[in-house]
C-alpha cells in the first residue's frame, strides 16, 4: 500500500497512482516502472503516451539555483530508454524522443525510435496476464522464499516458554518472546537466508518456467496480433528483470565465467574470458537472442535491446568486443572484432561496427566513429554466399548524411545485418583479443602479484555478504532490547551504574543463558545490568507504550549503524586502496583492480535492502564530508547528489570540485577500461559549475569556472569545458557562452539578460535565456 507497491502491478493501476500524487495523466498512457518520475504536479502525460525506463521530471539545476519547471510528454508520443525530459521542455504530440537522448537535441525526434520503446510493444490481454502471468510469477516468487520461510518455521516452532494455549495475549507476552534470546540466531538466519540463498531459489523457479512454458524465443518477425506470442515477451520480461538477474551474479563473482555459467542458463551463447559489468545489462529477459564471443568486455549499466515492436533479432558481439557504460544496443546489431562502443553511446538498429573501430556518443539515434578500425572489412567478407541479397547502409538517409557533414564525423559503410554471415564472424578469442584481465584470472600471467581465484573471491563475498545481513538486523533486534528495558526495568540509571562498577556475574547461568561482552548475563529476563519483569505486576502496557519505547531505541541504535557504517567503508577505502594516484592499472601488472573490487564488495555494507544510506544525505554538507573523508577535494558550498546519483562517485581521490559548484544525478568517473586496459586521470571542476540530470564527465576533463553541462551531455576524455560556457550533446559541443559573471544574490545568481550573451555558431536559434531555460525563437 505504501510507495508504488500494489499500485505498480499493471499500467492502470500505475496511472492511477500518479493521478494521486498530483501528474496529469491521460488515458492509456503506458509508464515504465523504472521511469526516473518525479515532482508530480508539473508532469503531464498525453493519451496513449508510452514512457519507457526514462527521467521525466520537473526539478533541475542551474547556477547555484534549484530550478522547477513543467514537463510533459504528448498525446501518441514517447520518450526512450536513458533519455531524458528537461525542465521546461516536451515531447510534442505525435513526436518521439530516441533511446539515450535528451528533450534538447532536436535530431533526438524521430519515428523511427517508436519501433525500440518497450512500453509501446504489445502486451498480452488482461485475462493472460491475471490468470497465467500472475500465476506463474507468483510461483517464482514462493521459490525465491523457500529459504526465509524455513527460518521463520524455526522461530515459530517454539511458540512460548511457558507453553500455554493463549500465549500473546497482550503485549507483555508478545515482548518476552521477542527478547527471547533463543530466537535471536533465527533473526540473524531469515535474513542471511534471503540475501544469500533467496536468489538461487528464485533463479532456480524461473528457469523452470522458462524451459517448461516459454522455451526459446527465436529471431524473426513478430506478429502482433498472436496472444501467445505477445504473452511468452511479456513473460520473460517480469521473470527476468535485471534486479533478479543482479541479484545471482552479486553472489557468483559479478565479473567472471561463473556469470558467463548463468547467462548460458538463461539461453545466451556466451564465450571465454568475458568481463563482465558490476550492474549487469538490462535484456528484458530475451537472453535466447545475445551471442557474446571469447574475451567480450562489458562496462555497467548497458541495455541491450533485441526485441522491436514487428520483429525479435540477435545482438552478436564478437571476439574482443567492448560495450562500455551506459550504452545501448539496439536489435540486430552486430558488433565485430575488437570494436569499441563508448560510454553514454548507442548501437542503431541493425547496424554493424567494423572490425578495430571505435564509436561515440548519441546524436539523432546514432553513435559517431571516431577511429575507422584496422580496415580489414569488407562486404565480401560477411555477405551470405548465394542468397541474392544486396548490401545495405542503415545510415544512408539525407538526414543522416547531413548530420556526418556538419559533426565532420567519420561514417563508414554500414553492413545492414541481414546480409551478414553470422558464421562467417569471428567469436573465438586469440593473441589479438585477449585482454590484461584474461590474462590475470583466467591464465595466470600477472607481474608483482598474485590474483585472488574465484572460489577464493566468492567466499569472501559470501561472508561479506552475511556480516552485512547481520550488521543491518541488528539495530532493530537492540531497540527491542532497549524497549523492553524502558517499559519493564525499575531505577535504569541506578541499575546501569551498579552492573557497570561490579563487572561480575553472581552464581552459575541457567540454561539457555547468553553472555554479554561485558561478562553480564544475556537470558529473557536480563539484558545488559537490568532486570527485566515482564508481567509487569499484571499491568499490560498499550500499543502505544511500546511502539514508542521501541522507535526511540531505534533512533539510537540506527545511529549506531551509521557511525559504525561510515567506520566500516572508510577503514577499508584507506586498507585496500589507499590514496589513487593518475596512471596505468592492467589486470596483469597491478593489483589496484583486485583491491578495488574487495573495496566495493565491503562498501556493499551502505545498502539496506533497495535502498543506500548515501541517499538519506543527498545533497546535504554531510555529503561533502562523507567524500572528503573518502579523499576528494571538495569545495565551500557544494551541492552533491540532491537528486541521487548512479553511481556516486568512484574515484573521489581524483576529484576536484570548487565552491558553489552543483552535481546533480550525474556521472563524474575518472577511470577508463577501453579493451580492458584500466587507466586513471583526474577530473577538475572548477568554481560555480554544473552537472544537470544524467550528464557525464570522463576522466582528464577540466570543467572552467561557471562552465554547465545538460542533460544527458557527455564531456569526451581530455576535454576542456570553456569558463562560462554552456555544453550539450553527446559528444558534447558548446552551445553559448557567457560573457560576463553572473552577480552574486542571496539566494543563488541573478541571471543575464539576453543582450548579455556572447553568441556563437549555436545561438542564432535562441532569443531569451532565463536560469535554466533555452527558449526557442
Amino acid at each position: 500500500l505504501f510507495l508504488r507497491g500494489i499500485w505498480g502491478s499493471n499500467d492502470t493501476t500505475l496511472r492511477w497512482y500518479y493521478r494521486m500524487l498530483g501528474a496529469n495523466i491521460g488515458e492509456n498512457a503506458r509508464i515504465s516502472l523504472d521511469c526516473d518520475l518525479a515532482e508530480y504536479d508539473l508532469v503531464s502525460i498525453g493519451k496513449n503516451a508510452a514512457v519507457d525506463l526514462c527521467t521525466l521530471r520537473g526539478f533541475g539545476v542551474d547556477n547555484g539555483c534549484m530550478l522547477l519547471g513543467q514537463v510533459k510528454v504528448g498525446d501518441n508520443a514517447s520518450a526512450g530508454t536513458r533519455s531524458v525530459v528537461a525542465p521546461n521542455t516536451s515531447v510534442a504530440d505525435g513526436e518521439h524522443l530516441g533511446p539515450g537522448t535528451s528533450t534538447y537535441d532536436e535530431t533526438g525526434l524521430h519515428p523511427k525510435h517508436a519501433r525500440v520503446n518497450r512500453k509501446i510493444l504489445p502486451d498480452p490481454s488482461l485475462a493472460s496476464q491475471l490468470f497465467l502471468g500472475l500465476p506463474l510469477t507468483f510461483v517464482a516468487g514462493t521459490f525465491g522464499q523457500i529459504p526465509p520461510l524455513m527460518c521463520t518455521y524455526g522461530l515459530l516452532y517454539f511458540k512460548s516458554r511457558e507453553n500455554t494455549e493463549n500465549f500473546f495475549s497482550n503485549w507483555n507476552e508478545l515482548m518476552d518472546w521477542l527478547c527471547d534470546p533463543r530466537r535471536i540466531p533465527f533473526f540473524f538466519a531469515i535474513r542471511i537466508a534471503r540475501a544469500l540463498l533467496s536468489p538461487f531459489f528464485y533463479m532456480a523457479g524461473a528457469l523452470l518456467i522458462k524451459w517448461i512454458v516459454i522455451g526459446r524465443i527465436k529471431p524473426g518477425p513478430l506478429n502482433p496480433h498472436c496472444e501467445h506470442e505477445r504473452f511468452r515477451l511479456w513473460l520473460l520480461a517480469h521473470l527476468f528483470p535485471r534486479k533478479k538477474v543482479q541479484a545471482v551474479t552479486d553472489l557468483i563473482g559479478r565479473h567472471y565465467d561463473y556469470v558467463s555459467v548463468l547467462y548460458r542458463l538463461l539461453g545466451a551463447k556466451v564465450g571465454r574470458r568475458v568481463f563482465w559489468p558490476g550492474n549487469q545489462p538490462a535484456c528484458n529477459g530475451l537472453y535466447d537472442l545475445l551471442e557474446i564471443g571469447d574475451d567480450v568486455v562489458f562496462g555497467s549499466r548497458s541495455t541491450l535491446l533485441c526485441a522491436s515492436v514487428d520483429r525479435c533479432d540477435k545482438i552478436i558481439l564478437c571476439a574482443g568486443a567492448n560495450v562500455s557504460d551506459n550504452c545501448i544496443v539496439l536489435p540486430g546489431s552486430v558488433i565485430s572484432k575488437n570494436s569499441v562502443l563508448g560510454s553514454n553511446s548507442i548501437c542503431s538498429e541493425g547496424s554493424f561496427l567494423p572490425s578495430g573501430s571505435v564509436w561515440f556518443g548519441s546524436t539523432g539515434g546514432q553513435s559517431q566513429c571516431l577511429e575507422q578500425g584496422d580496415g580489414n572489412d569488407s562486404l565480401e567478407q560477411y555477405q551470405r554466399l548465394g542468397d541474392g541479397k544486396e548490401s545495405a547502409d542503415v545510415s544512408n538517409s539525407d538526414e543522416d548524411a547531413a548530420h556526418s557533414e556538419k559533426t565532420n564525423s567519420f561514417r563508414p559503410p554500414v553492413i545492414a545485418s541481414e546480409v551478414v554471415d553470422t558464421d562467417r564472424l569471428q567469436m573465438k578469442g586469440d593473441d589479438t583479443t585477449i585482454r590484461p584481465v584474461g590474462k590475470a584470472v583466467y591464465q595466470g600471467k600477472t607481474k608483482g602479484y598474485c590474483f585472488i581465484p574465484i572460489p577464493l573471491l566468492v567466499l569472501y563475498t559470501w561472508l561479506n555478504r552475511a556480516f552485512c545481513s547481520m550488521f543491518h538486523t541488528m539495530p532493530l533486534l537492540l531497540a527491542v532490547q532497549f524497549g523492553a528495558v524502558m517499559l519493564y526495568s525499575d531505577n535504569i540509571a541506578e541499575t546501569a551504574y551498579e552492573g557497570f562498577s561490579e563487572g561480575t556475574r553472581d552464581g552459575e547461568a541457567s540454561e539457555g543463558t547468553f553472555y554479554s561482552p561485558t561478562g553480564q548475563i544475556f537470558n529473557g529476563d536480563t539484558f545488559l545490568w537490568f532486570e527485566r519483569d515482564f508481567d509487569n505486576e499484571g499491568h499490560h502496557h498499550s500499543y502505544s507504550d511500546v511502539f514508542s519505547a521501541v522507535l526511540v531505541s531505534f533512533l539510537m541504535t540506527h545511529l549506531l549503524r551509521v557511525l559504525g557504517w561510515i567506520v566500516i567503508e572508510l577503514s577499508a577505502k584507506w586498507l585496500f586502496i589507499g590514496r589513487r594516484q593518475p596512471g596505468r592499472y592492467n589486470y596483469d601488472t597491478s593489483s589496484y583492480a583486485m583491491r578495488w573490487e574487495l573495496y566495493q564488495l565491503t562498501a556493499k555494507i551502505r545498502k539496506i535492502s533497495r535502498l543506500n544510506l548515501l541517499q538519506f544525505i543527498s545533497g546535504s554538507p554531510y555529503m561533502n564530508w562523507y567524500f572528503r573523508a573518502n579523499g576528494g577535494t571538495i569545495g565551500k558550498d557544494v551541492c552533491l547528489y540532491p537528486s541521487g546519483a548512479d553511481p556516486f562517485m568512484p574515484e573521489p581521490d581524483l576529484v576536484t570540485i570548487g565552491d558553489r559548484s552543483v552535481i546533480d544525478c550525474s556521472s563524474i568517473v575518472c577511470h577508463l577500461n577501453t579493451r580492458g586496459n584500466f587507466e586513471l586521470a583526474p577530473i577538475v571542476i572548477d568554481k560555480d559549475c554544473t552537472l544537470r540530470t544524467r550528464s557525464r564527465v570522463q576522466q582528464g576533463v577540466h570543467m572552467e569556472e561557471g562552465s554547465q553541462l545538460l542533460e544527458k551531455s557527455i564531456a569526451m576524455t581530455g576535454e576542456v569545458l570553456d569558463r562560462r560556457s554552456v555544453w550539450q550533446g553527446g559528444p558534447a559541443s558548446m552551445w553559448f557562452q557567457y560573457p560576463e559573471a553572473p552577480k552574486l544574490v542571496r539566494f543563488g545568481y541573478q541571471p543575464p539578460t539576453a543582450s548579455a550573451v556572447e553568441t556563437t555558431e549555436h545561438d542564432d536559434d535562441y532569443s531569451d535565456i532565463e536560469m535554466g531555460t533555452l527558449t526557442k525563437k
